[in-house]
């Protein structure tokens, strides 16, 4: 019996043989070789990832992790009080700090980047969090940085 994925597989067996030495080569390498031979390109086309990426429709990587990392923040906002990632994000530790320019924690770079792309100010940003269906609903209306494409 054969499967809607067999004819995927050949495939991608396929074009794996064409990476020469893959263990040897990082997975970001990898990843690159493949988008350009599903693209009928080879390596040596010369043609940024980012072109690749948009003519096969993939939406542009800095876009993905920004919507990951919201998307997470809704996850901690909404966890029952005891679960342990939530209690990490909430904890205030005490003492002294190190000298010097604070480290950005991940608290004020969610609420940054909150602001910045969907306009949410930080004294609402959790109330908005818990609503589960305005959340996804912001999030997948998150468009991509004019800078990055």
């Amino acid at each position: 019996m054969s499967g809607a994925g067999d004819s995927c597989d050949w495939l991608l067996v396929a074009l794996l043989a064409k990476i020469p030495k893959l263990s040897d080569t990082p997975s970001s390498k990898i990843f690159k070789i493949f988008e350009k031979l599903l693209c009928g390109r080879t390596v040596g086309d010369k043609v940024r990832s980012s072109v690749i990426r948009e003519g096969l429709g993939v939406e542009p990587l800095l876009l993905r992790v920004e919507r990951s990392q919201l998307r997470w923040f809704g996850h901690l906002v909404r966890m029952p009080p005891g679960c342990l990632p939530r209690e990490v994000f909430q904890a205030r530790p005490a003492g002294k700090r190190p000298r010097g320019r604070p480290r950005t924690r991940w608290r004020d770079y969610i609420s940054s980047l909150a602001w910045e792309r969907l306009g949410i100010p930080q004294s609402e940003l959790v109330d908005v969090a818990r609503e589960k269906k305005v959340w996804g609903s912001l999030l997948e209306l998150l468009p991509p940085r004019p800078d990055h494409g």
